[in-house]
């Protein structure tokens, strides 16, 4: 009877270890609806998203990653951010630590302020308690104060609002579906276009066309994924725009504006370099629990029936 009673103490003590390592999965994530900011408090969040003893409940919650979503408007100069734990972690692959950028940028490039101009980012990790957040705040200042001088840049390399369309119009397009060294064709009533998808770990996957496309609209859409660790299949960089300068959808055009996005984007990896072993030393320590068990009841086993 003594020999099950110890059984029984020493497989609670086991079991509630087992739970303790699996817990260090879950961080605590900042969970908050739809939040408005101006640009000119973009890195204040309302008092009660704050990080403080004061929060009022059902701010944080535990979950396996943390995940925002902000979007800003340069038109309206306003922020809206949403944030949000979950335990949907099929996009980090089973990986951790883990964490990925998902950035979409549509510009509009001609001098007329109903354009629709905005960057929108999604952002997940599973590093440490309120990463997403914390990411937010590391990021934004350099989306409010530093990429609209960048955005004006692509502009005036893409668009000039005086140059005709129509009869008049002296502009050629690059056409990458003719062969030869002769790629450029008139384009008097269409603008340039292109789409470029890069594959940084696979550029086997890469995808280029260019052509004169009918639509008159000039305006640029960006769509960068970024995971780390590195994605081979799902990182890239898409970069697709209508351009109205001449040969405007020219090979090195297109690198230099996806250089000047990437640039500006500023993708560094948040996952501190010691944090790569913390699943191996989960399983150290789960071997190590299992040992010792084992050692225990072995000795109980010889002390009882010997």
């Amino acid at each position: 009877m003594r020999f099950f009673c110890c059984l029984i103490f020493l497989s609670c003590i086991f079991i509630k270890d087992s739970f303790a390592i699996n817990d260090n999965n879950y961080i605590l994530c900042t969970s908050c609806s739809i939040v408005n900011l101006p640009f000119s408090h973009s890195s204040t969040f309302p008092p009660e998203h704050q990080n403080d003893d004061n929060l009022t409940t059902n701010i944080y919650d535990y979950a396996l990653a943390c995940n925002i979503e902000y979007r800003l408007d340069y038109n309206t100069k306003q922020i809206n951010i949403t944030c949000k734990a979950s335990n949907d972690t099929s996009v980090f692959e089973g990986q951790e630590p883990s964490e990925y950028l998902i950035q979409e940028i549509t510009l509009g490039l001609r001098s007329i302020s109903n354009q629709q101009n905005e960057i929108k980012r999604t952002y997940g990790c599973n590093i440490k308690n309120d990463c997403a957040r914390d990411f937010y705040l590391e990021t934004i200042a350099n989306l409010v104060t530093e990429v609209q001088s960048h955005l004006a840049s692509i502009r005036k390399k893409l668009q000039n609002d005086t140059l005709l369309i129509g009869t008049g119009s002296q502009r050629q397009c690059i056409n990458s579906s003719i062969a030869g060294d002769k790629q450029s064709r008139r384009c008097q009533f269409g603008l340039c276009y292109t789409n470029y998808t890069n594959y940084p770990y696979n550029h086997e996957q890469n995808s280029k066309i260019q052509k004169c496309d009918s639509d008159n609209l000039p305006i640029v859409n960006s769509y960068i994924k970024y995971h780390e660790p590195k994605s081979i299949g799902k990182d890239q960089e898409t970069l697709e725009y209508k351009c109205n300068k001449n040969v405007c959808n020219r090979l090195d055009r297109i690198l230099k504006i996806q250089r000047i996005i990437t640039d500006f984007t500023k993708w560094n990896s948040t996952i501190p370099k010691p944090a790569m072993v913390i699943d191996k030393k989960a399983n150290s320590s789960m071997k190590q629990s299992i040992g010792s068990y084992i050692v225990v009841l072995f000795l109980i086993f010889i002390q009882v029936f010997i």
